[in-house]
């Protein structure tokens, strides 16, 4: 007797008996349905079509992806109807296990997490361009809007990658630009996660336009990296460079009448402490540490990186006379340091606390 062919059976390449081919990555029937001989993986899309004489479902209706292809020898049984049906064409799949959770996953309807296995094949793929392509044929698969966005992210990060490491490797081997000979590159940037990536591009194209691939401002708009951590990622690679008034520039701010002054996203506490890592000079780990907030962290730091004036003018400022003589007794003997100590203990007008 025959029966309707059932509409979620049907996909875009077919199912068919097929025992004329062969290949080494084959399929067998063993006792569990859809089981394979080792795992593989393929880039081509599976597709299936039920035998014309079932009506149950088969729940295949959907394109799958992955690696290699590979053909089948042996029946397969259909995990809804458990009718037995061989390949026609090439087959592609994923690892033996997660080519079986697929199809439950599929049979519960769970397209997100479908979505989700077969964008996490793109781990298996070492060569950046098919990687690419691979990502780019995850963007139509049925995410989430949130993990949708995520991918997109991925796909647009590694294709940008991919054009940025092509033109500097080019531009290394060249040995016409500067900034490649005097700080050679280390390893590539491809895969690498967006916060390497701006960093990379702060420290090798920072001048750049914006509207290069390559710009950090241009990897800012597009990936929408927040204030705080464009910030430090600029700050930590310029002041790796030495590059100190690229580091003065990100600080300074001019308002509605013209007037410059220092500003910061970041504590500038925290501030200090990647400029020091980067070993800056006295002089401009002076200018950041005048600028921290609280009292006891500034004496603190000022002491540490002997910033003497800043000490002195705050000791001055919450005027304490004793604290700025015991400080006397830190400085080197002689020194301009001692000399504006004991002009301001020697101020009458100054009305000391104690």
């Amino acid at each position: 007797m025959s029966h309707p062919v059932s509409p979620h059976c049907v996909s875009p390449s077919h199912l068919s008996h097929a025992s004329h081919l062969s290949h080494p990555s084959h399929l067998s029937h063993a006792s569990h349905p859809l089981t394979m001989s080792h795992p593989s993986h393929c880039l081509t899309p599976l597709t299936m079509s039920h035998p014309s004489h079932l009506s149950h479902p088969s729940h295949l209706s959907h394109p799958l992806t992955c690696l290699t292809p590979l053909t089948c020898l042996t029946p397969f049984t259909c995990l809804t109807c458990l009718t037995p049906f061989t390949c026609l064409t090439p087959l592609t799949c994923l690892h033996a296990n997660s080519f079986l959770l697929l199809l439950v996953l599929r049979s519960l309807g769970r397209m997100e997490d479908v979505a989700l296995l077969q964008y996490k094949e793109h781990l298996s793929i070492s060569d950046e361009n098919k990687r690419r392509d691979f990502l780019k044929s995850c963007l139509s698969l049925p995410f989430s809007a949130e993990d949708s966005a995520h991918v997109q992210d991925h796909y647009t990060l590694l294709e940008r990658q991919i054009i940025i490491e092509a033109t500097d490797r080019q531009a290394e081997r060249g040995g016409k630009v500067e900034i490649f000979q005097k700080f050679p590159r280390r390893a590539s940037i491809l895969n690498m996660p967006l916060v390497t990536t701006l960093y990379y591009c702060c420290f090798y194209h920072y001048t750049e336009p914006e509207g290069m691939y390559s710009s950090p401002l241009n990897i800012r708009q597009t990936f929408k990296i927040p204030e705080k951590q464009y910030f430090v990622t600029a700050l930590s690679a310029r002041a790796k460079l030495k590059a100190w008034s690229d580091v003065d520039a990100l600080f300074t701010s001019r308002n509605w009448l013209g007037f410059t002054r220092k500003k910061s996203p970041l504590n500038f506490q925290r501030v200090v402490d990647i400029l020091q890592k980067n070993s800056a000079p006295t002089q401009v780990l002076k200018d950041y540490v005048a600028l921290v907030d609280d009292a006891d962290v500034r004496i603190g730091l000022a002491q540490k990186y002997k910033c003497h004036d800043i000490v002195i003018n705050t000791y001055r400022d919450l005027k304490d006379r004793q604290l700025l003589l015991g400080y006397r007794g830190k400085v080197e003997r002689g020194s301009v340091e001692e000399r504006k100590i004991d002009e301001l203990l020697s101020n009458l007008q100054m009305r000391w606390k104690n």
